[in-house]
């Protein structure tokens, strides 16, 4: 006769179990309220910084207006979420729930980029 699961069998998950699923809620709860909003992901100061050191590199002392780093910064999220689009489809191929680096890198060299 086989033996029925009973109450007793309860097993309660490790802390380390409990750690992993709460990191995954909060997760998947932070990229549902980014897609429903529409502000940048990257703050304005940052991206200012980011440009003005990149820009040094060409040219010293330029200034940049508040709307180029703007349209930078929106030109930038744009390329970065279909590079992560296509890298995630990527990892689907791959049988797996996540995106490794040469998941990236195989989206940059379909798409003919440099690496």
């Amino acid at each position: 006769m086989a033996k029925i699961d009973t109450v007793d069998d309860y097993v309660p998950p490790t802390n380390a179990q409990r750690n992993l699923k709460k990191l995954y809620r909060d997760s998947l709860q932070l990229v549902r309220r980014m897609q429903l909003s529409t502000e940048r992901i990257i703050p304005f100061t940052v991206m200012a910084r980011l440009i003005a050191e990149i820009g040094q590199d060409y040219k010293t002392e330029l200034t940049w207006s508040p709307v180029a780093i703007n349209l930078i910064n929106a030109i930038l999220e744009t390329y970065m979420v279909e590079l992560y689009q296509d890298s995630n489809l990527n990892g689907i191929h791959g049988r797996r729930t996540h995106v490794r680096p040469n998941d990236v890198q195989l989206a940059r060299r379909i798409r003919g980029e440099r690496s």
